[in-house]
């Protein structure tokens, strides 16, 4: 199965990491594309997000996103770049690389990071823990050792929108040419997260200090003076003063005054402040004008120019100049069935009409509650604070909409609250179960968990009690399948050794570590007796240098929890977790090694994922 990687997305077990983010070069938009069985990533070409052509095939271990015309890549362990024709024109010689931005590109070697210009030249030497390029020869630098920020297999060296999201603490600037601008003694925040405007606010390290806004030369293109900042948006950037808050522009000057209102970001033209006695919303201008001069019930940004407000329970647009027109998106068509049935736009809300366009629901319905409507559904629908469902013609199971919460339909049924009891319908509307018990819950076909007064039960959809399921058997055959389709194997002569096959039983990598780990990034990683360390193998099962050799490893990573210890050596005890891990997927163990927990968010009972 191909993956096409526009963010990194939460882990799972066995999971891929590639460090994939949305080409920059809008006129081509190249996407790093990653699977197959040795999880290797290439590029399509992307028209939206519609991909419409492999144009650099699936040979690399890893990759970013195109960034000024050049691509991070992996090969054997190390990173290089490419170029837009797939040609290597920086050569793989780095343990890891970020992206390029102001013809400069952060680079790590051996624990520490440098910096490259667009030949592959060290311009500044692996001395930091972060060199994150900034502005034409400066880039924002911290002393020390580089330490990922990220879960093992998902390190990367993150461009400037990400630097201080995951890698607080203190930095300077530093020149490309000169060494140090400023001392690495200051707090920074992101100004412009596009990294087009070559500023961003600084708070120095002494207690009480304030924001201002710092240039590539380290003088000041807004003195300090606010205790809170944001980023840019929309040509302006909050900024406060105690409870005061206001706005820059992008030279950094304070072009909406500070004001005693709580404020959001611009977009559409529009912020959203809201008055902190009436607790009233308003949309301000980018002159900080309050438009239409009033607070509203609610509000939003809108869309092409027009806001949002709501009065007197009814949603209606708003210009820039604060005249209440007809809500932006007033009778445009959400969503269409092909039996006719549509959901329209209608005073800020959703209705529902039929193939002539009459309305088969007589109220409007909370927007938010039909994000997830499938025509193919009975749907849950939101109205005047209170949960109900339409079936798949338009019309409502429970007219008006009568419950506190309730779970979607399963296998013909649904649990519902009401009155702060649970209960059981059918699709057809109408009660099984009446509303008795204090939690309910579906377990499997036909059979709901239902909790009364502390004592639990398993019940039918008549409410009648039946005998607690049985907990469904793992399937073990599926337990040893990597995400791209090879599966472990242990050696049929001894049982005690591990390999790979693909899905035609054709050897992959031989029966003969005592232990192995699904390809992630073009390796899988095995034991390596002679070091006692994990290394990392090929695709052709060959031993590789890079990346480099780890002293314990586990097959994967769940949080808040750590491997049961199995032995006091690392590596050792590392390798039996991860044995008797393949030995209870291949069924030649009963239970399966635990992960515990931290007692923090996940208290201190031991577990394991699958």
């Amino acid at each position: 199965m191909k993956k096409v990687f526009a963010v990194v997305v939460a882990f799972f077990v066995f999971a891929t990491n590639h460090q994939a983010v949305f080409a920059q070069d809008s006129a081509v938009r190249f996407m790093p594309s990653c699977g197959g069985p040795f999880d290797k990533c290439g590029f399509v070409r992307m028209v939206g997000f519609e991909q419409k052509e492999e144009i650099i095939p699936e040979i690399y271990e890893a990759a970013l996103g195109f960034y000024d015309g050049l691509a991070g890549v992996r090969l054997k362990g190390r990173w290089g770049f490419i170029n837009m024709s797939g040609e290597i024109v920086i050569a793989p010689q780095f343990d890891l690389v970020g992206s390029f931005a102001h013809d400069l590109a952060e680079v790590l070697i051996d624990g520490k990071v440098g910096v490259i210009n667009r030949h592959g030249d060290l311009v500044i030497k692996p001395q930091f823990a972060r060199a994150i390029p900034f502005a034409e020869n400066v880039v924002i630098a911290a002393p020390g050792e580089w330490r990922s920020v990220y879960f093992r297999g998902r390190e990367k060296l993150d461009n400037i929108k990400g630097l201080l999201s995951f890698s607080p603490g203190l930095y300077g600037l530093y020149s490309v040419q000169s060494g140090w601008i400023t001392e690495p003694e200051w707090e920074f925040e992101i100004f412009d997260h596009t990294g087009e405007i070559s500023l961003i606010w600084a708070k120095h390290k002494e207690k009480d200090s304030l924001y201002g806004l710092m240039a590539p030369d380290g003088l000041w293109q807004a003195p300090p003076r606010y205790d809170h900042v944001q980023t840019l948006r929309d040509e302006r950037a909050v900024v406060g003063v105690n409870n005061l808050r206001g706005a820059v522009d992008p030279e950094g000057i304070l072009v909406v005054p500070l004001r005693p209102l709580w404020l959001s970001y611009w977009d559409n033209g529009f912020a959203l402040a809201r008055d902190s006695e009436t607790l009233k919303e308003g949309l301000i201008d980018k002159a900080g004008n309050l438009v239409g001069g009033r607070f509203f019930d609610k509000v939003s940004r809108g869309e092409n120019g027009i806001g949002e407000v709501m009065f007197d329970s009814v949603w209606h647009g708003i210009d820039q100049q604060g005249n209440i027109v007809a809500h932006p998106r007033e009778n445009k068509v959400f969503k269409e069935c092909h039996s006719g049935l549509k959901l329209v736009y209608v005073s800020g809300k959703l209705q529902f009409t039929d193939m002539s366009g009459k309305p088969t629901v007589p109220f409007l319905l909370d927007t938010m509650s039909m994000l997830t409507f499938d025509c193919n559904k009975i749907n849950s629908i939101k109205y005047n604070g209170k949960w109900g469902y339409v079936d798949r013609n338009g019309r409502l199971l429970f007219d008006p909409p009568e419950f506190d919460n309730q779970y979607a339909f399963t296998d013909g049924y649904a649990a519902v609250q009401k009155n702060k009891k649970w209960g059981i319908i059918s699709e057809q509307g109408k009660f099984t179960v009446l509303p008795l018990y204090d939690e309910l819950s579906y377990v499997e076909k036909g059979v709901f968990k239902a909790t009364l007064a502390g004592r639990e039960s398993w019940i039918n959809v008549q409410g009648v009690e039946q005998a607690k399921p049985k907990q469904e058997a793992i399937d073990l055959a599926e337990f040893l399948v990597c995400p791209g389709g090879l599966r472990i194997i242990p050696n049929k002569a001894s049982g005690d050794l591990w390999g790979m096959a693909d899905e035609n039983d054709i050897v992959v990598v031989k029966p003969q570590h005592r232990a192995i780990h699904c390809f992630q990034n073009g390796v899988a990683w095995v034991p390596n007796e002679a070091r006692r360390q994990w290394c990392p193998i090929d695709s052709k099962g060959i031993p590789q240098d890079y990346p480099k050799c780890v002293t314990s490893r586990y097959p994967y990573v769940q949080t808040h929890h750590y491997p049961e210890q199995l032995a006091d050596d690392p590596y050792e005890s590392s390798v039996l977790w991860s044995r008797a891990f393949l030995e209870f997927g291949a069924g030649l163990r009963k239970e399966p090694p635990h992960m515990i927990g931290d007692g923090i968010r996940s208290g201190a009972s031991s577990s394991i994922i699958w």
